[in-house]
């Protein structure tokens, strides 16, 4: 008996350490399952993001390089726009351009064959194109001057003209240092002011003729000193006159200009009172007047228009 007692209990520590191994075995175990299941969370996580990621990242880079090519398409169009405007062969206000990446389409109608030509050659020369598709139609009805872009035309021309003029001018070293105005309409050029000779009169005028494009120079300069003693009587009325028919806005038949010692005289008839003060404006202008006598009155011109004296 007393042999069993003891066998039993060397057993019960053993059994003991067997129960507590078997725990740290089971929990170590479940340990591992939860760290695996952790890991595969994360990792699915990770993954769905860097794929939700990416994604926005490929459409963002889309989408900046659609504004890229939409600006770059905008800006060649402006060009093939601007250089068909500058081009005297054809009408640009006729043509419509469209540019898509970097192929421009041209559509509209043009005069002839040749106007066809020309806008297409135009289109290619400008930078940034690489292909240009002609659909421009032929019509002898289309293409009809646009008589606003005509005049738009007619004044930047005119402007040109008179600053090569006063470029002209201001290097030429006997007439820097006089004080010429100068003005310029349909080409025709007028001078007004003063020199100090005859001379440089000429010289104003020749260099002026001298200028492409211009069509004819009026010379209205006076040389200093010589006032109206010099010129005739009615030399300054003659300039009056040409700045009221430069003006384009009286009917000169009716209207008599004078003067007398640098009083210019106003007679006739205007359609208006707004036409009268103009009138008086425009001559208080002209150098060497002193003062305007305006005896215009109002009522109904029946008289043709007329040319200013020369």
């Amino acid at each position: 008996m007393a042999f069993g007692a003891r066998n039993r209990i060397d057993q019960e520590p053993m059994e003991h350490n067997r129960h507590e191994r078997g725990g740290v075995f089971t929990w170590l175990l479940m340990m591992i399952v939860l760290l695996l299941l952790v890991g595969i969370v994360i990792y699915a996580l990770y993954n769905g993001n860097w794929r939700t990621a990416d994604g926005s990242g490929r459409q963002v880079k889309q989408a900046i390089g659609s504004v890229k090519d939409a600006s770059e398409n905008a800006v060649i169009t402006s060009k093939v726009k601007a250089a068909l405007a500058l081009s005297k062969q054809v009408s640009a206000s006729d043509i419509n351009v469209d540019t898509t990446d970097g192929i421009v389409t041209l559509q509209g109608r043009v005069p002839s064959q040749e106007s066809r030509r020309i806008a297409e050659q135009i289109a290619r020369d400008t930078s940034g194109v690489k292909q240009v598709r002609n659909e421009l139609a032929v019509s002898s009805e289309g293409a009809k001057p646009n008589q606003d872009v005509t005049q738009l035309g007619t004044r930047v021309s005119d402007l040109e003209l008179r600053t090569r003029l006063e470029d002209t001018y201001e290097k030429e070293d006997v007439l820097k240092d006089d004080r010429i105005r100068t003005d310029v309409r349909d080409g025709v050029v007028s001078l007004e002011g003063e020199v100090d000779s005859s001379q440089e009169k000429q010289t104003a005028e020749s260099r002026a003729r001298e200028i492409g494009d211009v069509k004819d120079v009026r010379n209205n300069l006076r040389i200093r000193g010589q006032e109206d003693g010099g010129q005739p009587r009615d030399e300054l009325a003659k300039r009056v006159e040409f700045e009221l028919y430069s003006s384009r806005a009286f009917d000169l038949g009716p209207i008599q200009v004078s003067s007398n010692q640098g009083v210019v005289i106003l007679d006739g008839q205007v359609r208006s009172e707004a036409e009268k003060l103009l009138a008086s404006k425009l001559a208080k202008d002209v150098d060497g007047v002193k003062s305007v006598r305006n005896n215009l009155s109002v009522g109904t011109p029946t008289t043709t228009e007329a040319q200013p004296t020369e």
